[in-house]
């Protein structure tokens, strides 16, 4: 059929490596149809029209007019074709890894209608393993097998938009397909278009030199890139520089700066747990606190490439999932992306409903029955599937009980200044009248007999003896006074955290606010008057282990008894020091328990639930029906339940008992999480007081223990099923998050679900899929981080040439030249005039853009801003504080514009001939 030209060729996608393409195969006498998902281009090459410059409209005429050539959108005609080629965009997303949804969609077009004889080709840039892994597996559950009954290849595009020298049939192409028999059949197609086939042995490695190709240009250009910025600052001319270099005939090839190169993610509102690289401090938060708080850290390494905000390696370490030990381990994080997403987002609910909201093609972890792990696009996760939680098993947890079950706080540090000048400082076991010399030293006669006859002295002075040297005292030793007369309290200057404490705290962050009172924060705790054991256990861990004074409230209205504390202090500590919040919905566990003994979180734990918690036992005969007879059965059920409306605080509890090994279940509609089974509520029989007491009933009746349907453990791996996948478009512009972990990939999220990272830029997918083998690709991931900069160098330049003239970039007008991604092209995305004129907005410039290809662009960012290309006039010119060459088209006299411009910040070296002396001071190279 290929011979003789009888075979039907249909090409998906017909963009810029599509249409060529196409057209190449209608000239050589094949009946061929391109499909396109975009009604408006399909018109146009059915009316013999070419909205691709390097494909003249009269050859896309003539081709039509012969009826070799049409377009379509209806994909049911694939079907007709013998060859099928898919030529559909892999851009990038914002956080720089591959969106292959284009590629999926036309995978599933076709295995619509795969029929035998068919051959499948894909063309597309993707990570080594998508013919094999992805297309294959799709194809052949249609019952349909490779070789026998179709064939599948893959053959990598190398289309130059732009490039008069060079075109399809003059450019070898490479072939691999899935088996020898794909790769002979694949080759042959193209044997009929192009002048030569180079064969390789499978489609990996077709796959593979695709990314050696765009890798090879990839750490090239950040070479260059990193030797411009060196250049520029020591006052050497880079394009000079690389010219000379030029010409060396053997052993170099010449590469040029530019301005940068062409980037799933989680919504905000999931947590990450992460801890400080510099004092291994854990904690949980959202995703949109913890990209806040390190973009706002002046010391963090972060730019903006594409719209995507980023930071690189910042100092924080994710608690991952090493995937071969199926333990838990603290990795650093390499990366933080925060983008605008525009696309669809899946919200995946497990069956005890536990819920994780992220963008279609965020890669998930699922398990098999063995605990093998592969990964999953979230939109492609199916019913049943597994996902590893956070869960660490009883034995491994019993190797941390011998961890330190006390710390200590030193408070007069932390004391601002309002606080301090409102203290007194006592001895306990002691008396100023020991130290009468060293007050006087400081203060006056009459007020040391005063001092020392009430027994105390202000805090600001004794701070100052101190570091005069002439005071010595441990601070254990010292109680802090405020308040006069009857209302004054008394409280450590050192808090013993104690498991007590926490317990105490858990108290707090269940039924405890801070109120404000006479310009001071009072703490106050509120139980059921009924529940006079945790009313109890309460007031003495204040008053035994802190000394301060409590006081009882019992309200009229209702059966609630309040307890008050005394001391403003402790208000001050439990919001301001411990971070505990003022009122429920803001509630979180401080990061120093977090961090503390399992002991001191096991009583935490029991605080919490003595509070918030509550107890749920059902145990009698129950009567049923089946097959018309009459069964009874004895019934014996129970949990233990927990509820919290403060977000935050939720998700740690929920983090904290897997981390103790248990595996709670939740709520369909509100957060409220159960603790279920024999094995699970005897482990915590002692946790909850007299709440408790209810289970004592279930422990005598239970009779028996079932397996849970809901978790599966393999090997130390828990896993839960998907119970449904719902996939929403985002109705307008919201922020995602991406984190990217070293070694492991992974990292835990809410409800201590286990994700993987996301895929990572083009060419790195070559640097993803190593890294999945344990293998570090450092060269490639050093020329991601040099190009992913170049736009933040650019804004610099611009920033230099304008304080040259004595203005700044806010209220300067600037003027782009060229937006597209390459020169004398139409295609806007990963283009780096994107970050560029988004960066120089939001420093204030008055930025507008000529582009003879793009007429109209949208900016990344909060606004979504539209803009509109201007007729380039010797006016524009004049009127611009600045001008800058982003891309540089065969259709702008750069010449013309030089001399115009009052600055001319070029990043492509388009006015190379402009060398004297009236430009030099007007002009800055890249």
């Amino acid at each position: 059929m290929v011979a003789a030209r009888s075979a039907r060729i249909g090409v998906i996608g017909l963009g810029y490596v599509g249409l060529p393409l196409v057209i190449e195969f209608a000239r050589a006498g094949f009946k061929s149809t391109g499909f396109e998902v975009d009604p408006g281009k399909a018109e146009e090459i059915n009316r013999g029209h070419s909205y691709i410059p390097d494909v003249p409209s009269y050859l896309v005429a003539g081709l039509v007019a012969s009826d070799t050539l049409q377009a379509t959108t209806d994909f049911s005609a694939l079907k007709d074709a013998d060859v099928i080629i898919i030529c559909v965009p892999t851009p990038l997303r914002k956080t720089k890894e591959p969106d292959v949804s284009y590629i999926l969609a036309a995978a599933e077009r076709i295995q619509a209608c795969l029929r035998p004889g068919q051959l499948v080709i894909l063309e597309s840039t993707t990570y080594p393993g998508t013919t094999d892994e992805v297309l294959r597996p799709m194809f052949d559950s249609t019952g349909l097998e490779v070789d026998k009954d179709y064939f599948l290849a893959f053959s990598p595009e190398r289309i130059d938009p732009g490039n008069e020298r060079f075109n399809t049939r003059n450019i070898p192409k490479v072939v691999g397909g899935v088996s020898e028999a794909s790769t002979e059949v694949a080759s042959a197609v193209y044997g009929a278009i192009v002048e030569n086939v180079h064969r390789v042995s499978s489609a990996r490695v077709a796959e593979t030199c695709k990314l050696l190709e765009n890798t090879f240009r990839s750490v090239n250009i950040g070479l260059v890139n990193e030797l411009s910025q060196l250049c520029y600052t020591l006052g050497i001319d880079t394009w000079e520089v690389i010219e000379a270099a030029a010409t060396k005939p053997f052993g170099f090839m010449a590469f040029y700066p530019g301005p940068g190169i062409g980037g799933h993610c989680l919504v905000g509102e999931e947590t990450v747990i992460v801890r400080s690289a510099d004092d291994a401090s854990e904690r949980i938060e959202s995703l949109a606190a913890i990209f806040s708080e390190q973009y706002a850290d002046a010391h963090a390494r972060k730019f903006t490439v594409d719209g995507a905000e980023v930071i690189y390696q910042p100092r924080l370490e994710a608690l991952s999932l090493n995937t071969e030990t199926q333990l838990p381990q603290w990795k650093p994080v390499r990366y933080l992306f925060r983008r605008l997403s525009e696309g669809h987002l899946v919200t995946i609910t497990t069956s005890d409903n536990r819920r994780l909201t992220v963008t279609d093609q965020h890669p998930m972890l699922v398990s098999d029955d063995n605990g093998r792990l592969r990964q999953v696009f979230a939109k492609d996760l199916a019913v049943g599937n597994r996902l590893p939680i956070h869960c660490l098993p009883a034995p491994i947890m019993g190797g941390l009980e011998g961890a330190i079950a006390s710390l200590t706080l030193d408070l007069l540090p932390l004391l601002p200044p309002v606080l301090r000048a409102k203290a007194r400082v006592r001895i306990v076991g002691g008396s100023w009248r020991e130290h009468r010399a060293a007050l006087k030293k400081r203060l006056r006669v009459e007020l040391v007999q005063e001092f020392i006859r009430q027994d105390y002295i202000p805090l600001n002075d004794f701070l100052a003896l101190e570091q005069a040297g002439d005071l010595n005292l441990p601070h254990q030793s010292l109680r802090l006074r405020t308040g006069r007369g009857p209302s004054a309290t008394s409280f450590p200057a050192v808090v013993s955290i104690t498991p007590q404490f926490a317990r105490l705290i858990g108290y707090y962050l269940a039924e405890g606010c801070i109120t404000r009172e006479h310009d001071r924060d009072r703490v106050r705790f509120s139980f059921n008057r009924a529940e006079t054991e945790f009313i109890a256990d309460v007031r003495s861990i204040l008053e035994t282990e802190l000394g301060i004074k409590t006081s009882l409230i019992h309200s009229r209205i209702d059966q609630v008894t309040h307890i008050r504390v005394a001391s403003s202090l402790f208000g001050w500590l439990l919001n301001e020091v411990l971070g505990c919040g003022r009122r429920s919905l803001e509630m979180r566990i401080p990061d120093l328990i977090v961090n503390a003994s399992p002991a001191h979180q096991r009583e935490l734990l029991k605080g919490l639930l003595r509070g918030d918690g509550d107890v749920y036992v059902s145990v009698g005969e129950h009567n049923y029906q089946k097959n018309g007879r009459s069964y009874t059965c004895h019934n014996a059920t129970a949990e233990v339940g927990f509820f919290s409306s403060s977000p935050q605080l939720f998700q740690q509890t929920i983090y904290l008992l897997q981390t103790f090994g248990f595996t709670p279940t939740f709520k369909r509609t509100k957060p409220h999480l159960q603790m279920k089974g024999y094995e699970q509520l005897i482990r915590m029989r002692d946790w909850l007081g007299p709440k408790g007491a209810r289970l004592e009933r279930y422990f005598t009746e239970s009779r028996r223990t079932t397996a849970s349907k809901t978790f599966k453990h393999a090997g130390l791996l828990t896993t839960v099923p998907v119970k449904s996948v719902e996939i929403k478009s985002t109705e307008q512009p919201i922020y995602v998050y991406s984190v990217e972990v070293d070694d492991t990939h992974t990292f835990t999220t809410s409800y201590g679900i286990y994700v993987h990272n996301c895929i990572p830029l083009d060419p790195h997918y070559l640097s993803w899929k190593a890294r999945m083998h344990g293998f570090e690709a450092r060269f490639i991931s050093l020329a991601e981080e040099v190009n992913s900069r170049m736009p933040e160098h650019v804004v610099e330049l611009v920033t230099a040439g304008l304080n040259r003239q004595r203005k700044s970039v806010n209220g300067s007008r600037i003027l782009i030249l060229g937006v597209a991604y390459k020169r004398d092209i139409d295609d806007v995305r990963e283009s780096p005039a994107l970050a560029i004129i988004d960066k120089l907005k939001k420093m204030g410039g008055e930025v507008s853009y000529h582009d003879p290809y793009i007429s109209e662009i949208k900016l990344d960012g909060e606004t979504g801003e539209r803009l509109s290309s201007i007729k380039l006039g010797p006016e524009v010119i004049a009127e611009s504080d600045c001008v800058v060459i982003v891309t540089d088209h065969h259709k702008i006299d750069y010449s013309w514009v030089a001399e115009g411009a009052a600055l001319l910040i070029d990043t492509r070296n388009a006015t190379r001939g402009l060398r004297d002396e009236k430009f030099a001071e007007k002009i800055i190279r890249l």
